[in-house]
């Protein structure tokens, strides 16, 4: 997975999933770009557990969102 930005520019600018149900989880990110969410604003948004997106998704988020804390 990969998941573009700007750390001046706050919004998520795109994603790339490759691999067995990366059609179910690009679906997260769709959204998020269609309302110009940070990746702030999908950390906050409810997860599911167990699923493929609550794991596949939010664990690269939460990285994201402490390297543009520091």
């Amino acid at each position: 997975m990969k998941v573009a930005g700007r750390a001046e520019a706050r919004p998520i600018l795109g994603a790339e999933i490759v691999g067995k149900d990366a059609g179910e989880l690009i679906h997260c990110f769709s959204a998020a770009l269609a309302l110009r969410a940070t990746v702030h604003d999908l950390l906050r948004a409810p997860w599911y557990h167990p699923t493929l997106a609550q794991r596949f998704v939010t664990y690269p988020l939460e990285e994201i969102a402490e390297k543009l804390s520091r």
